[in-house]
């Protein structure tokens, strides 16, 4: 998994905090500040398209909103984590914020046959 090094130098639950502080966000200004902590400090965030976003562009916040609820309200069961059968690969986008990283690798550890790969450019 590499070395754990957090790029916006927050914990998971810090940057859990700054996900749900979006919420009260206008369209523009969530999707900017999302995009933000999605990736690293250093990647260049290409602007959004000249004038008006399409209509479905509205529900973005939204959706991405109930995705981040049920992340945290899910409960994980760890044991299981141990018990696949089969191989598991866990890819990570080389452009990603690596900040939740040392959680992750920390739970992936449990995982007997485990696979991991970073793809540089996304």
């Amino acid at each position: 998994m590499g070395n754990y090094e957090p790029a916006h130098g927050i914990n998971t639950t810090e940057l859990w905090k700054r996900f749900e502080e979006l919420e009260s966000l206008p369209l523009k200004q969530f999707m900017e500040a999302f995009t933000r902590l999605a990736v690293r400090p250093d990647v260049v965030v290409q602007p959004p398209s000249a004038g008006a976003p399409p209509p479905w562009m509205a529900k973005r916040p939204a959706g991405v909103n109930a995705v981040l609820r049920d992340f945290e309200k899910y409960h994980l069961d760890h044991e299981q984590l141990s018990a696949p059968a089969k191989p598991v690969l866990y890819g990570v986008g080389g452009l990603s914020n690596p900040d939740p990283s040392g959680d992750i690798a920390d739970r992936l550890s449990r995982v007997p046959r485990l696979l991991s790969t970073e793809f540089p450019t996304r």
